[in-house]
């Protein structure tokens, strides 16, 4: 039999089973027995000095006590709770990702365990089994036991983080792009990852299905071919929450653009290539993706200027150099393209040598 160790005991006997029950009381301990207390945490005796067969209603040989064993319980249980199945991160506070359970645990020493009760809330409930955390937010755990003598411990709390909500993503392009998705082999990409409990562990991005690699504080395009390509990012925060992965598709343009270009008018071929004042030169160029931004040039080394219409060459007579180039849209600037060309500004001189013999007279050649 158990007792709560600090409640009264008053004592009562019959003198059959279901007889009328009298009080027991003692004249020679009465302020200590009426009522008494047990003073000893566990088995406690209440004695009869010398045993009595039921049978003979002698004293039995050798002596002995009779013995009616009393538990005294005056300690409460002792509970204890095991956070598992979670992704755990401790920064000020403690944050549980996915698949939380909690168990709880109780121990007592002497009447046993009679109920766990536990509360996220305002209510407590008994405890059965484990506890499923799979709702987002921010908890406090109450949780305590009572014996079964009703010994109650007090109340424990555990204030814990359930976050199940991913990192969110984006990017910037840093650098030169054209049309939003066609990119200089010079632009970067910034990745910016966010997330509102946990916090951000790393963001991982991949070209075109590759090997995941960690981000820093950019991206570069560096190993990428012309062409096109995607790019795939996304972030896993501190308890393990990854969100879905966001793609980008573009162009990487690597290649410049193509010159060429057209002597007009007159012209002829010899040892140089000589013109009139009235030849001009015409520049053109392709482009494989961004298309053509400008085409410069400059003659005899003088100052770059933008193609716009036909160019005339100096008049002057002799050598003329004319040095053209051409960028696009991403800024891909293609190698430098000369042409010379003689400037002949002079006209022919013409005359009439005459044979002999000749004769001159009034005038006229005989």
């Amino acid at each position: 039999t158990y007792v709560q160790k600090g409640l009264p005991l008053y004592l009562k006997f019959s003198t059959s089973p279901a007889g009328e029950n009298y009080d027991l009381k003692s004249k020679a301990t009465a302020k200590y027995a009426d009522p008494m207390y047990l003073d000893t945490e566990g088995i406690n005796y209440i004695r009869s000095k010398w045993a009595v067969d039921p049978e003979s209603k002698k004293a039995v040989n050798p002596a002995q006590e009779v013995l009616y064993e009393l538990y005294a319980d005056g300690l409460a249980p002792n509970t204890s709770s095991k956070f598992s199945g979670a992704p755990v991160y401790r920064k000020g506070k403690t944050f549980y990702g996915a698949g939380l359970q909690v168990d709880l645990t109780s121990r007592d020493g002497v009447s046993g365990v009679n109920k766990i009760h536990f509360t996220t809330g305002s209510s407590f409930s008994d405890y059965g089994s484990t506890i499923n955390m799979n709702t987002q937010g921010e908890f406090t755990l109450n949780y305590y036991a009572h014996d079964n003598v009703g010994n109650a411990e007090k109340t424990r709390s555990k204030s814990f983080v359930v976050d199940l909500t991913s990192p969110s993503s984006n990017h910037t392009i840093d650098g030169i792009v054209h049309n939003s998705t066609i990119l200089s082999p010079s632009t970067l990409f910034k990745l910016s990852s966010t997330d509102a409990s946990s916090g951000v562990n790393k963001t991982y991005y991949t070209y075109d299905g590759g090997s995941d690699r960690t981000y820093g504080s950019q991206a570069s395009m560096n190993g990428l071919k012309d062409g096109d390509h995607t790019l795939v990012y996304y972030a896993i925060d501190n308890v393990k929450n990854s969100e879905t992965k966001t793609s980008f598709s573009f162009y990487l343009d690597r290649i410049a653009p193509e010159t060429d270009h057209a002597v007009n008018g007159d012209q002829f071929k010899g040892k140089y290539l000589y013109i009139s004042p009235r030849t001009t030169v015409s520049l053109s160029a392709t482009d494989n993706k961004a298309g053509v931004k400008n085409i410069y040039y400059r003659i005899d080394g003088g100052e770059r200027a933008n193609y716009a219409s036909n160019i005339s060459m100096p008049s002057n007579t002799g050598l003329h150099t004319i040095k053209f180039d051409a960028n696009d849209n991403v800024e891909n600037l293609s190698g430098n393209t000369f042409k010379t060309c003689y400037m002949d500004n002079e006209t022919p001189e013409t005359g009439i040598t005459y044979g002999s013999p000749q004769f001159f007279k009034q005038g006229e050649l005989f």
